[in-house]
């Protein structure tokens, strides 16, 4: 049900096990993944993404995809976050509550913050913020 609301081109069908939808990867039983990349599927992202306790990657680049960043804050094992080229907009101090965070990609998103936010995630491997509102000193980073 979680992504019921989305719209699909219309050879996509939200009927059955969660696991055979279209995007959905599981083990065990457990969605783990959703790798969406079509800029033809628009929909918000729902606050019952957080349902998907063991998700830990989530690519939904090139979409039609809005809503706030902050639904993200409450997906705890997110390891890979792609939302580059969505219209996902806010602040990315939600971000900082994610701290299994290594793979960051928000390019062309309308998001915005200062980018010290980033330092509290310890695991962070790679970040794309380019053409975003998000501002602050890189050198903080460099070791």
């Amino acid at each position: 049900a979680v992504l019921r609301s989305w719209v699909f081109s219309s050879y996509v069908h939200f009927q059955g096990d969660h696991c055979d939808w279209f995007g959905m990867m599981c083990q065990g039983g457990c969605v783990v993944a959703i790798q969406i990349s079509n800029p033809e599927v628009r929909g918000t992202l729902p606050a019952a993404l957080a349902n998907f306790i063991h998700l830990s990657s989530l690519h939904l680049a090139s979409t039609k995809i809005s809503g706030k960043l902050k639904i993200i804050a409450s997906m705890k094992n997110l390891q890979h976050l792609d939302l580059s080229g969505t219209e996902v907009a806010g602040d990315i101090q939600a971000l900082q509550e994610v701290q299994k965070l290594q793979h960051i990609n928000l390019h062309s998103t309308r998001v915005a913050g200062d980018i010290q936010v980033f330092q509290a995630l310890v695991q962070l491997k790679s970040l794309d913020l380019g053409n975003t509102q998000v501002v602050g000193d890189i050198q903080a980073f460099q070791a």
